[in-house]
């Protein structure tokens, strides 16, 4: 699996705890039907407040009892720390991310965290109803330059990679590889949960907000 990862900059990881699985399931179609609780970032989405999604454990016991804060660790070859988690419900359109990377390099200058994260990203399908999720571009991780390129024709790209909703597995990215949200005709509820992991040095830098803050400690406990 390391060696899967590294070459590709993302691998899919099958769920070992299925009755965990089906509350997380059951979690997240209930809090879908709550209208107060979720916040409107970008077009066609809603997120989960945090004010809500802190009190909600399911998101961390969906981590620890698939035994993923122990994988994550031995196929990055990093001791990784989680720094935030959103919850993302997409609906009908289009989609609210375009080709892009984490971190990139822009005139000289990085932007984004530095080293670069990784990605627990989620889709689960809670309708029965099979959809498109996100697309990435196999081998494209472990670099900074992302130009018009990028950005305009990699959906053309032969390695394009396409992930769709699933309840047997999610999917591990190296924040660098190249990826977009999918857009959607179909008019039903896509969730996504996505966590955020950086290493220490990592967080140091670029992860000190009372949130962030927040999920680290949170975190540490669950591991002690």
């Amino acid at each position: 699996m390391q060696e899967n990862f590294y070459q590709n900059g993302y691998i899919e990881l099958d769920y070992l705890n299925n009755d965990i699985i089906n509350i997380f399931n059951k979690r997240l179609r209930d809090l879908i039907s709550l209208e107060d609780q979720w916040k409107k970032k970008y077009k066609f989405t809603k997120d989960l407040k945090f004010e809500y999604l802190k009190a909600e454990n399911i998101f961390f016991d969906y981590l620890f009892k698939n035994d993923f804060h122990n994988k994550i660790n031995q196929i990055t070859t990093k001791k990784l720390i989680l720094t935030n988690i959103q919850v993302r419900t997409c609906f009908k359109g289009l989609s609210y991310m375009t080709w892009h990377r984490d971190t990139y390099r822009s005139k000289e200058k990085i932007i984004g965290p530095f080293m670069p994260c990784f990605k627990l990203m989620v889709y689960p399908d809670l309708y029965n109803i099979k959809s498109k999720e996100i697309s990435l571009i196999a081998k494209s991780h472990n670099r900074l330059d992302f130009t018009y390129y990028h950005k305009y024709l990699s959906s053309f790209n032969p390695r394009k990679k396409n992930i769709f909703n699933n309840n047997n597995h999610c999917t591990l990215i190296d924040t660098t590889i190249l990826h977009k949200a999918v857009s959607s005709l179909k008019d039903i509820a896509r969730p996504r949960v996505i966590y955020n992991f950086s290493t220490i040095e990592t967080i140091e830098k670029f992860y000190n907000s009372e949130l962030n803050k927040f999920y680290i400690d949170k975190y540490n406990k669950y591991l002690n």
